[in-house]
């Protein structure tokens, strides 16, 4: 299933930026992307749901999440740094994000708890958030003030999400046992948070 979603991304890329280079609008070929992989993921987790042995597996969900997120949240950081804001596309882009974004949290905190999943889905709002803080900063200060208070800022983003998902580790392994490679996300995010910590106590 993997290796031909693989070649069904690679083939719609190919054939959208070169044989259709002059007409095709890349932020709808990204939003194809994505909205074909998260297709890809519903059937997956369907298919698990409903007791086929070969879709149990977690790994194909560790590629598929972010095979999913990343294509549709391209747009959208363009949009938050300023350009194409007029461009509905990316408006649309923003929108389908937004609800593939909530779904998504949904179905893995309640339905199916996965720490992965979850931590997939906060990387990208850090992202956008920390492109959001950073375009007025960029037009109203120095390049070297910039800098520095974009180092603030995503020390103190990649903390709030890391506190947020210690928090929710914490639920998970209270509801019940975590699998190897949740228990690994959960301690990257602890790593990642003492480090954001240690950062801002270095620069008071």
């Amino acid at each position: 299933m993997i290796f031909w979603l693989a070649i069904a991304n690679v083939a719609m890329w190919l054939c959208c930026s070169q044989a259709l280079s002059a007409d095709v609008n890349w932020e709808v070929l990204t939003m194809t992307l994505g909205l074909v992989n998260g297709t890809m993921l519903g059937l997956k987790e369907f298919g698990r749901e409903k007791g086929l042995t070969w879709l149990q597996k977690k790994w194909p969900r560790q590629l598929l999440v972010p095979a999913t997120l990343t294509p549709l949240v391209i747009p959208v950081i363009v949009m938050a740094a300023g350009f194409r804001l007029g461009e509905p596309t990316c408006w649309l882009a923003a929108v389908v994000f937004a609800g593939v974004l909530v779904v998504t949290h949904r179905y893995y905190y309640h339905r199916t708890p996965d720490l992965f999943a979850l931590s997939c889905c906060v990387a990208s709002v850090c992202v956008v958030v920390t492109v959001l803080a950073g375009k007025p900063l960029s037009e109203i200060l120095p390049g070297d003030f910039v800098f520095v208070l974009m180092g603030g800022v995503i020390i103190a983003v990649v903390r709030a999400a890391a506190r947020w998902l210690m928090h929710i580790a914490r639920q998970f392994r209270e509801a019940g046992p975590m699998s190897d490679t949740e228990l690994a996300a959960a301690e990257v995010n602890v790593a990642a948070g003492k480090t954001g910590t240690a950062g801002s106590n270095s620069g008071v």
